[in-house]
C-alpha cells in the first residue's frame, strides 16, 4: 500500500504514542520490544535476529529520518490498529477540497484581519455528559490555508468516563466497557472575523456546521487556549440522548422555556487546547 506524506506522519505519531503509552516501571517500551512482537505475528521472517534490524528501522521511522518498507509499513500499521492507536480512515487519501468551501469562503467574503487573527492549528478536547455516558471529542485544526483550514473529528460515547484523555485510557474504556467512535472532516473558513465548521461523518456522510462563538487567547502567535463551539450535529442524527426522530418544531405547551433552553445548551461544547498540540 501506498501511503501519503499525511498518512506517514499519522503512522509515526500513533507509533510515538503507542511506545509512550505502555511504558512500564517509567521507561518507554523498547524498539526491540515492539519490533519482536511485530516479528513475531506480522511480519513473516525465517531469520531469528531480524527483529534486530526492524527495530533499527522502527528507530529511525519513529525519528523521520527512514520511512521503513512497504512490508514493514504495513505491519506496523495493522500492529497499530490492533491496538486501538491507528484507523483505517487514517490512512486514506485526504479528501480534495470542494468547491463548495471555496464558494463559500468567497459568498462570506476574505478575512481582512487574517495577519492579526491568532492561529488555530492545534487539538483540542471537549468532553459532557449525556445522561449516565460520557462524550469526548478531540477536534484537531490543521494550519491555514488563505483562510481555510483542514479539520478532523474524533467523538468517543463511553458509558463510563476514561482517567484521562490520553489515547490508551480511552481503548481500555472501549475494549472493557464498550462505546462507540464517530469520526468527521471537513473544513474550517475563517472569515470576517468568523469561523465556521463544516464537517460530516467520515462512514455515514451526515452533514453538520458548527460555529465556533468564543476564542480564549493563547498569547502572541498561540492558538486559543479556549474554544466554545456551537454544534448543529442535527441532520438526521439528534444529540445523543434525545429521541430518534429527525429535528422537529419545539411546542411551547410540550416544552417550557428552560426545557428548551437546556436542550440548546446541549449544543454548546467547550474545547480545550490539549497540551503540546501547538502546531
Amino acid at each position: 500500500m501506498d501511503y501519503s506524506d499525511t498518512a506517514l506522519r499519522t503512522i509515526r505519531a500513533a507509533l510515538l504514542e503507542f511506545r509512550s503509552a505502555t511504558r512500564a516501571n517509567g521507561r518507554k517500551r523498547s524498539w526491540h520490544a515492539i519490533a519482536d512482537e511485530l516479528n513475531e505475528d506480522y511480519v513473516a521472517s525465517s531469520d531469528d535476529d531480524a527483529y534486530k534490524a526492524l527495530a533499527e528501522a522502527l528507530r529511525r521511522f519513529a525519528a523521520g529520518t527512514q520511512t521503513p518498507t512497504g512490508e514493514r509499513l504495513d505491519a506496523v500499521c495493522q500492529y497499530l490498529i490492533d491496538r486501538k492507536f491507528l484507523s483505517p480512515v487514517d490512512l486514506k487519501p485526504a479528501a480534495t477540497e470542494p468547491l463548495l468551501v471555496r464558494a463559500l469562503q468567497e459568498y462570506f467574503g476574505m478575512d481582512d484581519a487574517a495577519d492579526s487573527s491568532p492561529p488555530l492549528a492545534a487539538v483540542f478536547v471537549g468532553s459532557r455528559k449525556i445522561g449516565a455516558r460520557t462524550e469526548l471529542s478531540f477536534l484537531k485544526i490543521g494550519a491555514e490555508e488563505e483562510g481555510r483550514f483542514v479539520v478532523e473529528e474524533k467523538l468517543y460515547s463511553l458509558p463510563v468516563a476514561p482517567l484521562s484523555h490520553r489515547r490508551d485510557a480511552i481503548a481500555r474504556v472501549l475494549s472493557r466497557h464498550g462505546g462507540s467512535e464517530s469520526r468527521y472532516s471537513g473544513w474550517l473558513i475563517r472569515a470576517r472575523g468568523q469561523h465556521c465548521l463544516f464537517t460530516r461523518d467520515d462512514v455515514t456522510k451526515e452533514p453538520s456546521v458548527h460555529l465556533i462563538a468564543r476564542l480564549e487567547t493563547g498569547g502572541d502567535n498561540q492558538p486559543p487556549i479556549e474554544l466554545t463551539i456551537l454544534k448543529s450535529r442535527d441532520f438526521g442524527n439528534p444529540v445523543a440522548g434525545y429521541a430518534s426522530e429527525r429535528m422537529r418544531l419545539l411546542s411551547r405547551n410540550d416544552d417550557p422555556e428552560q426545557q428548551r433552553l437546556a436542550r440548546i445548551k446541549e449544543h454548546i461544547w467547550l474545547y480545550r487546547r490539549q497540551e503540546g498540540s501547538n502546531g
